[in-house]
């Protein structure tokens, strides 16, 4: 038996919000804002640039510098991992 929550609430969030087109809508409309559908950097950061390249958004390269400029503060490995998800992402033209 699926709980109502579930059912009403999680299930229809998922079924509207699984496409790689509503990511990049989601998560890169407002990338200086915070986001309730993924507000954790560098979580954040990471898929946005991954769903803005994979539903070539022409904003690209400029949200890839925002996210930039928001990681700045974050743990080495966290700016690590970032710059080789951005390097991969490159050479993916």
């Amino acid at each position: 038996i699926i709980p109502e929550y579930l059912e009403e609430d999680i299930l229809p969030y998922f079924d509207s919000n699984s496409s790689v087109s509503r990511v990049d809508e989601l998560l890169n409309k407002y990338p200086e804002k915070m986001c309730v559908h993924n507000y954790i950097y560098p979580s954040r950061a990471n898929i946005a640039i991954i769903a803005a390249k994979l539903n070539n958004n022409p904003r690209y390269e400029e949200l890839v510098r925002i996210y930039e400029e928001r990681i700045v503060n974050a743990e080495e490995n966290t700016k690590i991992e970032f710059y080789k998800l951005k390097e991969l992402l490159a050479s993916k033209e």
